[in-house]
């Protein structure tokens, strides 16, 4: 028995909602394809924008130089390398690093930076001023000692005569006192000839060099009679910290002179220039 076929008819309400149903899901699929074409684009425009902003406003990261002990315009050329700037904070003094030498740096050698950024610096004014002390009235040998404990030395020496003056007594120093000067700096001395006085009792030699000792005791022809060698925290290398007879004793010409000093110390020398830039 043949089947009949049927024809549907376009118009009728089944081909109609057919006909919407496939477009409404084909409507609906290009909607979501452009949706996500959307947002894939403006994703990938934020990403290059993170990007070159990232790059090229805020900079991208390198390592600080270490500028410790550079002279300022050697370490502002190491900085163009970088990129970075440099901001000269302020000065002070220091004992070691030359004047106008950097001795310190915000932020410090090794820490993260940015291209474009700065760091600042303190640079050395030079060593730290001495005052020279009013030595009037002194012994030349008494001066010697104030000025080696300030870290100063004697220079030269000029006596000249003065009347009511007591021999080797300090009458007036160059540079004057009061004037600042560097460490290690040598003082001119000018002292009394006038004849001294007979010496009677034992001075106190504590602090004294040997050298400076016997240069006292040959002015009245006495002479050191023994001399020991023992450490001592509390005096310079080559210093006197031990005597006999003790300071205010009667002597003469027949007393025993015995006095100890500190001897040198070996293996003590230290690069103290390099040891300055130990700040890190």
């Amino acid at each position: 028995m043949a089947l009949k076929r049927t024809r549907l008819n376009p118009s009728s309400p089944h081909t109609v909602l057919s006909k919407f149903i496939r477009w409404s899901l084909k409507l609906t699929a290009s909607l979501i394809k452009f949706w996500m074409m959307t947002l894939f684009f403006f994703a990938l425009m934020i990403f290059v924008s993170y990007t070159v902003v990232g790059h090229y406003i805020k900079g991208s990261d390198t390592l600080a130089p270490s500028l410790n002990g550079l002279p300022i315009n050697k370490a502002m050329d190491a900085l163009k390398d970088y990129r970075i700037g440099l901001i000269l904070e302020g000065e002070q003094p220091h004992k070691f690093i030359p004047e106008g030498h950097v001795l310190s740096q915000f932020p410090t050698p090794k820490t993260r930076i940015k291209h474009g950024s700065s760091i600042r610096v303190v640079i050395s004014s030079g060593a730290p001023l001495i005052s020279i002390p009013d030595l009037r009235g002194q012994t030349k040998i008494a001066a010697g000692i104030s000025l080696r404990k300030i870290g100063l030395k004697v220079g030269h020496l000029t006596l000249v005569p003065m009347k009511d003056t007591e021999g080797g007594q300090v009458l007036a120093t160059d540079p004057p006192e009061g004037t600042g000067v560097t460490g290690e700096r040598s003082v001119n001395l000018l002292v009394s000839s006038g004849e001294s006085k007979d010496l009677t009792r034992m001075p106190n030699l504590y602090g004294w060099t040997l050298a400076e000792a016997e240069e006292l005791f040959s002015e009245y022809n006495l002479m050191i009679s023994k001399l020991d060698t023992a450490p001592d925290d509390r005096v310079r290398d080559g210093e006197i910290h031990r005597q006999s007879p003790p300071p205010g004793v009667r002597i003469n010409s027949k007393t025993r002179l015995e006095v100890t000093v500190s001897p040198r110390r070996e293996n003590q020398a230290e690069d103290k220039f390099d040891d300055a830039y130990k700040l890190d």
